[in-house]
């Protein structure tokens, strides 16, 4: 549709493995959370939901709930509503997963979380990764940084930027390009 972009969001093997899995758990889920599509000249364009729907067709089902917005919506209303339903807003209390919730529960369902993917009985190292220790001990490290509401939105727009001029996939990959160009070009 001209002056729509696609869906800025993706979804990589193990996480599309969890989602269709709920799918197959939870089919009735989509009562509660349907499909936003948009009809474009008698072609649904998906809005919303692009993801669930993608899972949904891997597991066989062929028809969803969806709500469909008119031809008459405007393309700027199209594009606010894909972000906004592709968006979090809130965070995760992390003490509170911890504490309160079940680690293979969160995991099951999707949840990414330190505490969601730690497996009972597995051993943790987390210390051992906030010490950056590479010897072994996990094969992904994290990497945090703290910025303000605003420095975080350009950051993330900016990654984005970087992740289509260059061709990667993830913000990750994104953030190592970055580093690459500017040690390539001296500063």
């Amino acid at each position: 549709m001209p002056g729509l972009p696609k869906n800025p969001r993706f979804i990589k093997d193990q996480k599309f493995e969890g989602l269709r899995q709920s799918i197959r758990e939870d089919p009735n889920f989509f009562e509660l959370r349907e499909v936003i599509a948009y009809d474009f000249g008698g072609i649904f364009v998906i809005i919303g939901g692009e993801m669930r729907t993608r899972g949904a067709k891997a597991e066989g089902i062929k028809e969803l709930p969806c709500k469909i917005l008119p031809e008459s919506t405007s393309v700027e209303y199209l594009k606010s509503v894909t972000i906004k339903d592709n968006s979090h807003y809130g965070e995760w209390d992390q003490d509170s997963l911890a504490n309160d919730w079940e680690a293979g529960e969160l995991k099951e369902w999707g949840v990414d979380s330190p505490w969601a993917e730690q497996s009972e009985g597995e051993a943790d190292y987390s210390e051992k990764n906030k010490e950056l220790d590479p010897d072994g001990f996990l094969d992904e490290m994290d990497l945090k940084f703290r910025y303000s509401k605003d420095q975080y939105m350009e950051v993330q727009e900016r990654l984005n930027v970087v992740c289509a001029k260059q061709n990667v996939e993830t913000k990750e990959d994104a953030l190592l390009e970055l580093l690459m160009f500017y040690e390539r070009h001296g500063a």
